[in-house]
């Protein structure tokens, strides 16, 4: 912010109708940065809120997620139970990829 400087020398030779102006002039100024200032401030106070609430939302996320919890194995658990020909080809990747770890811990991976 800039610094507010007054030439009070300007208001000293005034008419007493010209201080009157002046002095409502000041007063409509005075209001005009009252309202600014309590707007910044509303937003301000605003935005931290949020912060604080966006911050606190993380430190109540998990950190790690448990593979079956995940909103996509979900997902595909959902359309699996729901489609027969689905599952079908579910359990055939599931059987395959059973065989592929056993022959991999046996040390007979190609």
């Amino acid at each position: 912010m800039e610094a507010l400087t007054i030439d009070f020398d300007k208001y000293a030779n005034m008419s007493r109708k010209q201080l009157i102006n002046a002095l409502d002039d000041a007063e409509k100024k005075e209001r005009k940065i009252k309202e600014t200032y309590e707007q910044n401030l509303s937003m301000t106070l605003q935005l931290k809120a949020f912060l604080k609430s966006k911050i606190k939302e993380s430190l109540n996320e998990p950190k790690y997620y448990n593979a079956k919890e995940t909103p996509i194995f979900k997902e595909l658990n959902r359309e699996i139970e729901n489609d027969p020909e689905t599952a079908k080809l579910a359990e055939q990747a599931r059987l395959e990829n059973e065989k592929e770890m056993q022959e991999y811990q046996n040390g007979n991976s190609n």
